[in-house]
Order: structure tokens, then C-alpha cells, then sequence
């Protein structure tokens, strides 16, 4: 740390905390409400990344910088959009319109 000829003074952390709120949160959390609202987002990104990992071997990034890691993975998304648009246009696959009901025989 480069010192400008001045005592370098410590900035204290608050280390207050309102009691009621985290009892107040946790209930929020754990309710049913919320149980059902966080249950889909945790399965939808999964299964994106899943598939980058899986089919494409995608393991690693080639650069460690924040911002490079961004460019690459924004290029990276960039050509596999242009890939689902292909394959689309293409008919190779279909436009998704929900879960189709399945009739038992």
C-alpha cells in the first residue's frame, strides 16, 4: 500500500445487525410461496450450461481476466445462437410451444 505521508487510518465495519430481520427473511425464504417460486429457476439455467458442458465439450476458458472470460463466453453464445437459428431455419428443429400432453393407451 503506498503511503501520500499521512497515517494510514482503518475505516471500522458496522457490525450492527437489526435482530428481526434475519427471522423476518428466513420465514420469507421458507415459505411455500417462495419454495415454488425458486424451484423452476434453479432447474433453467442448469440445463443450458449442461449442454455446453456435455454435447459441446466446453470446459474451460482460454483467458483468466474478468473482462476476457466475458468477450469469450459472449462470442461463445453469440455462435451457438447463430447455430440454433440455423437448425431452425433449417427445420432441423422446432419451435417449442410448451409441454404437449401424452395420452395413455
Amino acid at each position: 500500500m503506498r503511503s501520500w505521508g499521512k497515517a494510514a487510518t482503518a475505516i471500522p465495519k458496522q457490525t450492527w445487525k437489526q435482530p428481526s430481520c434475519g427471522q423476518e427473511s428466513h420465514t420469507n425464504i421458507q415459505s411455500e410461496e417462495e419454495i415454488l417460486k425458486r424451484h423452476p429457476r434453479s432447474v433453467q439455467t442448469e440445463g443450458h450450461f449442461g449442454d455446453i458442458k456435455e454435447n459441446e465439450n466446453f470446459r474451460r476458458f482460454n483467458y483468466r481476466s474478468e473482462e476476457k472470460v466475458y468477450k469469450e463466453f459472449m462470442l461463445y453464445a453469440i455462435g451457438r445462437n447463430m447455430m440454433k437459428y440455423h437448425q431452425f431455419s433449417h427445420h432441423e428443429i422446432e419451435k417449442y410451444e410448451g409441454k404437449k400432453e401424452e395420452t395413455v393407451p
